[in-house]
């Protein structure tokens, strides 16, 4: 999936923990969402 490698991209630019639990929770969210699609 595209979108799993932007945010692997962010998540090595940013090393703020913060905004790496936020990024995580939108992309499990986001996960969790297309399975039920």
């Amino acid at each position: 999936m595209k979108l799993i490698r932007l945010v692997k991209k962010a998540l090595s630019k940013k090393h703020s923990s913060q905004k790496q639990q936020e990024l995580r929770r939108r992309l499990d969210f986001a996960m969790s969402q297309s399975k039920q699609a």
